[in-house]
């Protein structure tokens, strides 16, 4: 420690000393990542690591990423973490995934959320090109959402990979998203199999936040895949502003109305709609599937084991986290991929219809009056 109490930082030229090696051995074995010609005795090299380890050596990352031109550190920004829905059916399980990935290759990934706010997501974009990352995971919502920024970061050499939409055309970056038509149509499927007529379909759409997109796109797929069944029009649906509790609003209009104006089944844009639905209904002592049946869509965790254990369209986050590291890893070795393998690729993860005791099959008669809920 120096006279003014401040630590001083080791270096390699002090490791050399006290180890009485030359410097150059001392950089290829603590650089042992990189290629060298220089041959080190196994006793030299542990009398150096020792050295530095008892000194309290902490590699320069900055100095080293100047030479290297690599700073092995990849720059995650999601949309959300305080949201316990989104956090536990996506985030947690995903951003688990790509970080073991990168571990493996001795990576880092440094993890950001925006909390939809439009502001915030484009100061931590800007904060990961400036500290010049090797690439960036972003889940954007609307389509050329901070394009600038984005093509900044591979003008600068940083990859650029994007999770949402797969089929926006024209999109400069490989996209890995999910295949959000196949789960509308293996909702719409499912219930239509079982006889069901009377549809209603269940979604946040009042949230005040950019997750409204996502309510609004799977809704109008699934009314696109139950019009190609032959089903027509969805009975007019329910919405809620509360996408973890909404379901309980839904189930207290419902005990309003007549029996014969319910839906036999309800169809829910999100896993927690649908159990807290479930627990609704249960509460006023509606039998489901029986009486109501529920699909859900994105298979939370405890889907499986809620006291009616939900049917839902299972959204494999193992396997989209799988998709990202095969478009980033060719791009984080050296020389990178050629000009015209940087842009289009795509991986399309296929939803997974997981089959429990929340649907059965109709059991009330599909001539009954129209419902009149009000969106």
């Amino acid at each position: 420690m120096s006279a003014t109490g401040t630590t001083k930082r080791v270096t390699t030229v002090e490791i050399a000393r006290q180890a009485k090696v030359s410097r150059a051995a001392v950089y290829a074995v603590l650089n042992a990542d990189k290629a060298t010609s220089i041959v080190i005795g196994q006793e030299t090299r542990q009398r150096i690591l020792d050295t530095a380890a008892r000194l309290g050596y902490v590699r320069n990352e900055v100095a080293r990423s100047l030479v290297t031109g690599k700073s092995y550190t990849i720059g995650m920004q999601l949309r959300s973490l305080a949201n316990q829905f989104l956090a536990t059916q996506f985030y947690t399980d995903f951003s688990r995934s790509c970080n073991d990935s990168a571990y493996r290759q001795a990576y880092s990934v440094f993890l950001s959320s925006s909390e939809f706010d439009f502001a915030r997501e484009a100061r931590n974009l800007q904060a990961l090109l400036a500290k010049r990352v090797d690439a960036v995971i972003v889940e954007r919502g609307e389509p050329g959402e901070h394009d600038v920024v984005l093509r900044q970061m591979q003008a600068q050499g940083i990859a650029v990979i994007l999770l949402g939409e797969v089929d926006v055309p024209g999109l400069p970056y490989p996209v890995v998203g999910f295949d959000e038509p196949l789960a509308g149509r293996l909702a719409a499927e499912h219930l239509w199999a079982l006889g069901h007529r009377r549809i209603l379909y269940f979604n946040a759409g009042k949230v005040r936040d950019n997750s409204l997109r996502v309510h609004t796109i799977r809704r109008e797929l699934f009314q696109r895949a139950w019009q190609a069944l032959g089903g027509g029009d969805v009975l007019p649906g329910f919405a809620t502003a509360d996408p973890l509790h909404g379901g309980m609003e839904l189930a207290e209009y419902l005990v309003q109305l007549p029996r014969a104006q319910w839906p036999t089944a309800v169809a829910c844009s999100m896993d927690s709609l649908a159990v807290s639905l479930s627990v609704g209904l249960r509460a006023h002592r509606i039998k489901v599937p029986k009486e109501v049946a529920i699909i859900g869509c994105d298979d939370i965790p405890g889907a499986a084991e809620a006291a009616v254990p939900l049917t839902t369209v299972r959204l494999p986050t193992e396997k989209m986290a799988q998709g990202v590291w095969e478009l980033l890893e060719p791009r984080l070795k050296d020389g990178g991929l050629p000009a015209d393998r940087l842009v289009l690729e795509r991986r399309i993860i296929a939803p997974e219809l997981m089959i429990r005791q929340s649907t059965r099959t109709a059991t009330l008669k599909q001539e009954d009056p129209a419902l009149t809920l009000t969106a």
